[in-house]
Order: C-alpha cells, then sequence, then structure tokens
C-alpha cells in the first residue's frame, strides 16, 4: 500500500477511516478507496472553488443524461482547513489499461470496439446554446466558434511548450501552419456536444463482460466540442499503454471508417495534432506523454 500523505490523514479519520488504500495520485487530487462503494478524493491545494463547482455541474449534468454507461457520482463535499474533497461513488469495473495486457484474439477485439463505441456515446450529451470550449478550468477559454477555441487553445499551450518544442521538432512552424489551415477548413460551428478531451483507457472502465462500463475524469480537458473529437483521442492515446500493439490502432481506425468511411481520417489527424500541442506543455511532468507529442510531430513531418 502507498504511504498516505500525512496531511489526508486527518481527512480519513474523520470519515471513519485509519488506514485506506491509496488508489492514484495525480495532478488534481488523490484517491482513496473508503469501501467497496465508496472513494475518498482529496484535491491539491492549487485547485480552485472555481474548478470545483464546475465539475460538480458536469459531474450532475452527465448523471442526467442517462448514458449506457456509469459516471461520476458525487455524494458529499467539504472543506476542512482549506483542504477539499469530495466523497464518491467507485467506479464499477476495472481500470481498461490494466486489463487490456490480458486480453487476446476476440476478447481484446470485443473489447477495442466497445471502447470505440463509449467514446461515440459521449457526444450524445448535447450543450445546445452554450459557447464552445473548457467546461471545468478555472477561468475557462470558451469561444463563440469552434475553430477559434482549437487555435486559441493551441496558441495558449505554446506559449508555455514552445521554446522546448522548436529545439525537439525540426520545423515546428510547418506543422503549425499545416494545423492552422486544416483547422480553418471545419465547420466553425458543429453541433455543440460533450468532449471528455482525455478519453483514454486508464480513464475508462470495463466489466466482467468484456464490454467498458464506465467512464471517469471529466476534467481541465472536458470541452463543449465536436461529436468526433473523443474519437480522435481514443485512437490516439490508447498508443499510451503499456500492452499497446500496432494491431490496437487497426481495430480502432477500422471501427471508425465502417461508421464515417475514410474521408474521417483527415479529421482524426487534425484531433491528434490538437492533442499533440495540447500535453506539449508536460516534458518534465509526464516525460511518456511527452515522447508521444514529438513522436506524432515526426510522424507527420515523415507522412507529409
Amino acid at each position: 500500500m502507498r504511504e498516505v500523505p500525512s496531511t489526508d490523514l486527518p481527512i480519513l479519520r474523520l470519515l471513519g477511516c485509519e488506514v485506506a488504500p491509496l488508489l492514484g495520485a495525480g495532478g488534481e487530487s488523490r484517491v482513496y478507496a473508503l469501501d467497496e462503494e465508496r472513494i475518498l478524493r482529496v484535491y491539491n491545494p492549487d485547485i480552485t472553488p472555481g474548478f470545483l463547482k464546475r465539475r460538480h455541474a458536469l459531474n450532475e449534468r452527465l448523471l442526467a443524461a442517462r448514458l449506457p454507461i456509469e459516471t461520476p457520482h458525487v455524494f458529499s463535499f467539504a472543506s476542512d482547513e482549506g483542504v477539499c474533497h469530495t466523497v464518491e461513488a467507485r467506479m464499477k469495473g476495472r481500470d481498461f489499461s490494466h486489463v487490456l495486457p490480458e486480453l487476446t484474439g476476440n476478447r481484446r477485439l470485443m473489447a477495442l470496439e466497445s471502447y470505440m463505441e463509449v467514446a461515440e456515446a459521449l457526444s450524445r450529451v448535447q450543450m445546445t446554446g452554450e459557447a464552445y470550449g473548457e467546461l471545468v478550468t478555472d477561468p475557462p477559454l470558451r469561444a463563440s466558434r469552434w475553430t477559434d477555441f482549437l487555435l486559441e487553445r493551441t496558441y495558449a499551450t505554446l506559449t508555455r511548450s514552445r521554446p522546448r518544442l522548436e529545439a525537439d521538432v525540426p520545423h515546428l512552424p510547418e506543422i503549425l501552419a499545416f494545423y492552422e489551415r486544416q483547422v480553418g477548413r471545419l465547420d466553425p460551428h458543429p453541433p455543440p456536444c460533450l468532449t471528455h478531451g482525455d478519453y483514454y483507457p486508464a480513464n475508462v472502465f470495463i466489466g466482467d463482460d468484456g464490454l467498458i462500463c464506465g467512464v471517469g475524469d471529466f476534467s481541465y480537458t472536458s470541452l463543449v466540442g465536436e461529436a468526433r473529437m473523443d474519437l480522435g483521442g481514443a485512437l490516439a492515446f490508447i498508443e499510451l499503454t503499456e500492452s499497446y500493439t500496432p494491431e490496437d490502432s487497426r481495430v480502432c481506425g477500422a471501427w471508425v471508417t465502417r461508421r464515417y468511411g475514410k474521408d474521417i481520417k483527415a479529421l482524426l489527424h487534425l484531433y491528434r495534432l490538437y492533442y499533440s500541442f495540447y500535453f506539449s506543455y508536460c516534458y518534465d511532468s509526464d516525460p511518456q506523454a511527452y515522447r508521444w507529442v514529438l513522436a506524432n510531430f515526426h510522424r507527420h513531418l515523415e507522412n507529409r
């Protein structure tokens, strides 16, 4: 069991727990298993009340949408000595990124196709009348045109990552110019819908039947966006899983082209570039993700 930070012990004791397994920790929070039905999420000090308010509103909207899979459900929220924490329902199923290495043959094929089907299902949450852009960040970046949001978010990220990227990626201005041209060809006003923005196996749960049963971690990446963006994310992010094989990309890509035709490939590549720019700031915090970013840019240059 991983060591529990001393700052979290008083909160666990308030909830009647002297010991609780630490399930995970990231840039936003630490998550503990209180029992089989509940988790405790303790937020880091830099998480603002505005962020938490918007995240709670998004989770409530997801529950109201009655999706065919489980989404986060918050039972209670509190702040003790400035430390914010929530008690939430424990997601059913298992972390898909942990199960995927166990799957072979038809079981793996079925799970991957279910993974893509759920990515598509998220876009059924309509966000009619809302500006495009971020749902949870504080303050959120929003725009009246989808194309404007894509460019503004990319430029904002590049203010942090561009010096490092320019050293690591030859012809970065050429890649950015291509991206800008392709964004300019998109419909600026697609039907606004929910986009998870970080849809990959570690944020997805799979049931004993081999089908995806839940999606978690709707957070700073979550958007009012375009319906096919999470399909692009699902295809791109699966490459970050430990047991990834090129056959996984073939299966997921074949599912998309059966549904949408071969012409969707250019759009999915554009969204891969968006995510590559978006996560380009993580060169210190997540070296594996940064290597994936560089691989995407280098592959783009090779295939131009």
